[in-house]
């Protein structure tokens, strides 16, 4: 179980992929004819909105009311969180409440969906991208700048926060202000973004065929050498490795564990382990690891790729239905866990898809329609069509010689 801490390593590999997927698209849209970057954000508002409204509904409305359990009063604090500060999520501003308002107005406890943080930072990150992309094609110099020192920021304020608030990664010394103060705020989780961006835009100047910067260079020195790819999996290896591991001996030997350690730990873990992501990552996005590729790239995964973000939304509210629901403690086996978690697993899967037809698919195509759609050119009729004489003499030649 101590190993299972490791969770939060899981949305720092979502930040690095969203970065990295959003760098290599805009990085050849921006500045092409019919780019609009209003619409962009209008679109990824439109995507996420209706399935928040959805599940908002659910968490505040329909569930409270059908159970009834010792600690299930916990759910009605809950409903009445997100009653007073939707406004917040409904932003994506539900990350900085520390920040906005006086601490004795709310309680991280009984905060509302706590789970949307990841969607309040993730916009954040892609609302500030095209900027920092402009600058990078104004000035390559610029650009880099820029996200290094978004990353020293980053650095610094988990630094002094972890100090500050004596904070620890063992989760058997879990406290409020770990999730306030260093979990949710986007200044202390942007780190493996900006490693994706770093990737997208080296992958970007590797597919550009008149690019010759630093970047491409690396590129196909990844790409055409072997020995440097093996030296890139060992190392990524041994970051991922040692930084999800680590947590074992946290649980086991807290002792050996100061205060100096965890925040030297915890300031440095996100960014091992998201260069350590990449370093493994990198040799297939650029075409090696075939089998790794053939693997990431089957059917399987296209289909569940719809399904993600309902199974992301959607699953906290089984666990905490099933948890708040129960009339006594729950003994933790091995068994029982997995059992539960393949259970928890299946639903979302099932109610994500239903989610997807009923509510996700619809609103799409509406945006499609009226916020996306083309112009149509519209074709002259075959009458108006004046014919000229040098291809028509040109068709009869062809015409003779076959």
């Amino acid at each position: 179980f101590s190993t299972a801490a490791m969770f939060p390593y899981a949305t720092d590999v979502f930040f690095f992929l969203t970065a990295f997927l959003v760098s290599s698209y805009l990085y050849n849209e921006m500045g092409k004819e019919g780019f609009k970057t209003w619409k962009m954000f209008l679109h990824r508002y439109l995507r996420l909105a209706p399935l928040y409204v959805f599940v908002y509904i659910m968490y505040t409305n329909i569930l409270p009311p059908t159970q009834n359990s010792p600690v299930y009063v916990t759910i009605y604090q809950r409903a009445g969180d997100c009653k007073k500060f939707f406004a917040f999520n409904m932003l994506y501003l539900n990350n900085l409440k520390t920040l906005l308002i006086p601490k004795e107005y709310f309680d991280w406890k009984t905060e509302c969906m706590d789970w949307t943080w990841y969607l309040a930072d993730d916009m954040q990150f892609f609302l500030i991208t095209p900027l920092i992309l402009m600058a990078y094609k104004k000035s390559k110099s610029l650009g880099l700048g820029i996200i290094g020192l978004l990353a020293l920021i980053n650095i610094i304020c988990v630094a002094v926060i972890a100090e500050h608030f004596n904070l620890s990664p063992s989760f058997l010394r879990f406290s409020g202000e770990y999730l306030t103060y260093y979990f949710y705020p986007p200044y202390t989780r942007i780190f493996p973004y900006l490693v994706g961006l770093v990737v997208g835009l080296a992958y970007a100047s590797y597919k550009d065929p008149y690019c010759a910067d630093i970047f491409s260079k690396a590129a196909n020195l990844v790409k055409y050498n072997g020995k440097v790819r093996l030296l890139m999996y060992f190392c990524g290896f041994m970051l991922t490795f040692w930084m999800v591991f680590a947590f074992y001996w946290m649980a086991n030997y807290q002792d050996d564990w100061t205060q100096p350690k965890d925040t030297a730990f915890l300031t440095l873990c996100k960014p091992a382990f998201s260069i350590g992501v990449a370093l493994l990552l990198f040799p297939a996005i650029l075409g090696r690891a075939r089998e790794f590729r053939k693997f990431l790239g089957h059917h399987f995964f296209t289909v569940l790729a719809k399904l993600t973000y309902g199974i992301y939304m959607i699953h906290p509210l089984f666990i905490q239905y099933r948890t708040y629901g129960l009339r006594k403690a729950m003994y933790a086996t091995h068994f029982q866990t997995t059992v539960e978690a393949f259970g928890y697993a299946l639903l979302a899967i099932i109610s994500s898809f239903v989610v997807y037809l009923l509510i996700e698919s619809p609103f799409l195509n509406i945006e499609r329609e009226f916020f996306l759609k083309k112009p149509s050119r519209v074709s002259k009729p075959p009458e108006e069509i004046e014919s000229n004489p040098e291809n028509d003499e040109e068709e009869e030649e062809s015409k003779k010689q076959e």
